[in-house]
């Protein structure tokens, strides 16, 4: 562990790219990647797995609070979070493959907590429901995918993650808007599972 704590940010880079299918970041990438790291380096003495549960409670937390407009800055929090722990697992030599479903199942309790505090928002129980069911199938498609032993990336959709947390969040803050806010996060998560399903579509043709 000691050995990562002094990672350069050049180390660190390099060791999120290898672990990401040597894809090259891109400008927004790469800025995400320099904040992590200098953030991440305050957080050091927390393990990655500690902070992946940390979200979760986080996550819990602002479902249990809503309908309050301040639940928009603890799903921020949490979308923060949840990108600081792979940051903290390189930095900490942690990078496991029980950290790694850990991530995985804290990001999908993480998202049920958000669209909770959404229903609460007063959207509609179906729009709720399939936002939680597309984006489901989206990421089953791409761990599918990856257990198929394609390590590549692939696909940037139009409604990764990050676009989701910041969507809901808006939704909530913003709650005479929050049912066309989650409307049309529904139509981007939509058109985000064509562009997986076309991607692999072409991978696996064969």
């Amino acid at each position: 562990m000691g050995k990562g704590l002094h990672m350069g940010r050049s180390e660190y880079v390099a060791s999120w790219v290898a672990l990401h299918g040597d894809v090259e970041p891109s400008r927004i990438v790469a800025g995400w990647l320099s904040f992590a790291f200098t953030v991440a380096r305050f957080l050091k003495p927390i393990s990655a797995n500690g902070i992946s549960l940390l979200t979760i409670v986080i996550g819990g937390v602002g479902a249990w609070l809503a309908p309050s407009r301040y639940v928009a800055f603890i799903v921020i929090a949490a979308l923060i979070l949840d990108g600081l722990d792979g940051t903290v697992a390189i930095l900490r030599n942690e990078v496991t493959l029980r950290g790694a479903v850990l991530d995985s199942a804290a990001d999908r309790l993480v998202e049920a907590a958000w669209l909770i505090a959404l229903w609460r928002c007063d959207v509609p129980l179906w729009v709720v429901a399939s936002i939680w069911v597309v984006g489901f199938v989206q990421e089953y498609l791409r761990a599918k995918i990856r257990s198929l032993g394609i390590s590549e990336v692939g696909v940037v959709t139009i409604a990764e993650r990050p676009v989701r947390g910041l969507l809901i969040a808006a939704a909530i803050g913003l709650s005479f808007l929050a049912t066309p806010l989650a409307v049309l996060l529904l139509l981007m998560e939509l058109y985000a599972l064509r562009q997986v399903a076309e991607y692999a579509y072409r991978v696996l043709d064969n």
